[in-house]
């Protein structure tokens, strides 16, 4: 019981942490379907491909947990932990320009793959914004990791609720135009994730310079032995790439989703943007345990299948007793989350409420399958297994589910929901197989980091 409670005071401020963090666009989102319908569907793809941009840093940021985890270990090294802190920030700022760059041409992209596509100038602004938005994003999530290994995970959980607080306010002022402010719509939405973004930033990084050691010295370490930055720098990418790929694949399966949900009109695709939001909520909650998992892993000594067998069961029983009760209440709760995203008064609301219905039906209990993959893929990531985590994701969505939904979209008269089973057969997939290869995985790769 106590071992319990510990994983619940470590797990539980990441995984709230990242829900806040879903939530600045569940608050968009939410917001603009109130606002303007046609504003959510656009805001929708184009919040899609941010965060396929944004995941793929995320993974950056994930390869730098098991060299950090290493060092941080080791209390009498020095501060080579900080030197791999300054690699890890030099790439992300790097990332952040090369994403901001590609956001800027996100409605070229768009265009060359769906016909008589075409973007508002608010829409255009507002992925800007995001792309802006990107670099306190990752700075975020750095931090993140670095309380994390401290064991001050509140910290973490107090300075997303700065985050989403600030987002809250500045979307009711920007998008309606409230307190004086100009109603701006979907550029309103943009800048009030911009502002949050970067204040929630700040505040972890204030949290980090008090309880971080070496947190403050970082900028010495920034233009100090090129050469061996160059070699963390590559040690970095060579496991967090395949991380943030995997993540990518995984929004990109969903984005894809919501392009194939186009065909069947505006109220089938800002349905199955509430139903995503709502998923992509109670992931992230999921995610906060994966979080641990990964943090957990990296930070054990010597490791054994004995070991990492009871860590994980351990991990996953915490987590499935707070979680398949949660999903439950979700179900529960469809006619309220309704409210949240559309007018009850609209001429709309009864044919898009039985749309979001029907989808999260099937969305909701899926996310118990997401969530033993997330911890599964965090305790992988932990010790430094990535890429053939990544294959497998892969295969499961990229080549079975998404075959399979094209299959049944091709069928007479095709349903929107026949997107949605597509989706949850490539979750069940992922998480059998992943299930089923882990005890291979998990040892061969960890006896090499740990050795090493």
């Amino acid at each position: 019981m106590n071992n319990l409670f510990k994983i619940y005071r470590r797990a539980l401020p990441l995984s709230l942490a990242n829900m806040s963090l879903a939530a600045l666009v569940f608050t968009d989102m939410a917001m603009l379907g109130h606002h303007d319908l046609s504003g959510m569907a656009e805001g929708s793809i184009m919040m899609q491909v941010y965060l396929v941009i944004l995941v793929l840093g995320e993974g950056i940021v994930f390869g730098f947990s098991p060299i950090y985890g290493r060092n941080h270990r080791d209390k009498g090294a020095g501060e080579p932990h900080i030197g791999a802190l300054s690699v890890v920030l030099w790439l992300i700022v790097f990332y952040a320009l090369v994403g901001l760059t590609m956001l800027a041409q996100a409605n070229w992209v768009l265009g060359s793959f769906l016909k008589n596509w075409s973007v508002s100038d608010s829409a255009h602004s507002y992925v800007i914004l995001l792309g802006i938005a990107l670099l306190p994003n990752l700075f975020c999530i750095v931090f993140w990791e670095l309380l994390a290994f401290e064991e001050k995970e509140i910290l973490v959980l107090y300075g997303a609720l700065v985050q989403f607080g600030t987002n809250i306010t500045a979307n009711y002022a920007l998008i309606f135009g409230h307190f004086g402010a100009p109603a701006l719509g979907l550029t309103g939405a943009g800048w009030a994730t911009m502002i949050s973004s970067t204040l929630g930033a700040a505040v972890i990084g204030l949290s980090c310079s008090r309880h971080v050691d070496g947190f403050a010295q970082v900028g010495r370490h920034l233009f100090r032995d090129a050469r061996k930055k160059m070699r963390v720098g590559f040690e970095i990418l060579r496991t967090g790439l395949p991380a943030g790929i995997t993540i990518m694949l995984t929004i990109s399966f969903l984005s894809l989703s919501l392009v194939l949900m186009a065909q069947f009109g505006t109220q089938a695709v800002a349905a199955h943007s509430a139903a995503m939001q709502i998923s992509e909520v109670l992931v992230l909650f999921a995610l906060g345990f994966g979080d641990f998992a990964a943090i957990r892993f990296a930070s054990l000594g010597d490791l054994n299948q004995e070991t990492a067998r009871r860590e994980l069961s351990q991990i996953l029983h915490a987590a499935l007793l707070l979680f398949v009760p949660l999903v439950g209440l979700a179900l529960l709760a469809r006619p309220v989350l309704a409210l949240v995203f559309f007018d009850v008064g609209g001429p709309e609301f009864e044919a898009v409420t039985a749309l979001l219905y029907a989808f999260t039906l099937w969305s909701l209990p899926s996310l118990i399958f997401s969530l033993v993959l997330m911890v599964l893929l965090g305790s992988l990531r932990g010790v430094g297994v990535t890429t053939r985590s990544a294959i497998v994701v892969l295969f499961c969505y990229w080549l079975f589910a998404v075959p399979a939904q094209v299959f049944l979209l091709r069928q007479q008269d095709p349903m929107p929901v026949s997107i949605w089973h597509g989706l949850v057969l490539g979750f069940l997939l992922a998480t059998l197989v992943l299930g089923l290869l882990w005890n291979r995985l998990i040892l061969p790769k960890s006896a090499h980091l740990h050795e090493s």
